[in-house]
């Protein structure tokens, strides 16, 4: 316990970064690693102003070999996640010349800079932004299998996601789900696919993909049950047929197509709407075709009693 802030597993790395911002030294990041070590220095002892410098360092410096790095380290330790409040402000410092080295970051007296601070904002909002982005590369990559789970359920339920298809989170779902019974020496069984990716299988938006996309790929792969399976491609068949209580709830969100917002926007505006109407004049000419079968009938019912009575 340091100052009344309860430290875990903290490195004397992570104190050195500490004890040198407190004392007002150059902070020097030499790479990324070394930001990001950093940044989880200032979220093990709540120090705002460093986290803020590691953050104006990662933010210009995201790539698809560091981004799920980051984002695991703010899902995990920030702070304003967490809901803990920042104890050790900027030290008041004159202006250096930051120009002298580009790598190098000069502290800053900023006005009221411990209520006006805001732990890793633009960091985090910048990680999900890059994580839209670049989705299939990263949901393709071996990194995707090695983030915790608070990350992939960060990563499966956005809808924002430039993706071509339902089916590339649903493979790095599966991939990620091997991975992590292997890391707990669990035996490769359905049963404990089902049990570490704590209800991330039911993120995916099964809804939105063909009959057979989930003939070959959710349908056979054991994440889901095979009443959940049955349920669900009952439903892609006959898009009205009624799902299980515990996925009914999911139907809406497992209907929403993921891209990006000025094309689901469109979406909205354009296809949806003709969709609308091609259903509604099929179910007419269902209707038109189904009086016009009773009538004939009634009809030629009709002229036998007559013929009878006559």
């Amino acid at each position: 316990m340091v100052g009344g802030v309860r430290i875990h597993h903290a490195a004397p790395a992570d104190f050195d970064w500490v004890l040198r911002y407190l004392s007002q030294s150059r902070i020097q990041f030499s790479s990324t690693c070394a930001a990001i070590s950093a940044l989880s220095a200032s979220h093990k002892f709540l120090c705002c102003g460093l986290s803020s410098l590691a953050s104006d360092y990662l933010v210009k410096r995201l790539s698809l070999s560091n981004v799920l790095m980051v984002l695991q380290e703010l899902t995990l330790h920030c702070p304003r996640e967490q809901g803990n409040a920042p104890v050790c402000a900027s030290p008041k410092r004159a202006y250096d010349n930051i120009n002298d080295n580009p790598e190098s970051v000069a502290l800053v007296d900023k006005d009221n800079i411990e209520n006006d601070f805001k732990c890793c904002e633009s960091l985090h909002s910048n990680c999900l932004a890059y994580v839209d982005k670049h989705a299939s590369a990263l949901l393709a990559s071996d990194c995707m299998k090695n983030v915790d789970v608070s990350v992939l359920k960060v990563m499966v339920s956005r809808t924002s996601l430039h993706i071509k298809s339902e089916m590339e989170v649903f493979s790095a779902l599966t991939s990620w789900s091997k991975a992590e019974c292997n890391r707990l020496h669990l035996p490769d069984t359905p049963d404990n696919w089902r049990a570490v990716v704590s209800g991330c299988q039911y993120m995916v938006r099964y809804l939105t993909m063909t009959p057979d996309e989930f003939r070959e790929g959710p349908m056979v792969s054991g994440l889901l049950s095979e009443e959940e399976s049955d349920a669900l491609l009952y439903t892609l068949l006959r898009p009205e047929a009624p799902l299980p209580d515990h996925l009914m709830v999911l139907r809406r969100s497992m209907r929403e197509q993921r891209g990006p917002e000025d094309i689901l926007i469109n979406k909205a505006k354009g296809p949806s709407t003709i969709d609308s109407k091609i259903c509604k004049l099929q179910e007419l000419k269902e209707k038109e075709l189904a009086y016009k079968d009773n009538y004939s009938l009634f009809d030629e019912m009709f002229l036998c009693l007559r013929c009878l009575l006559d």
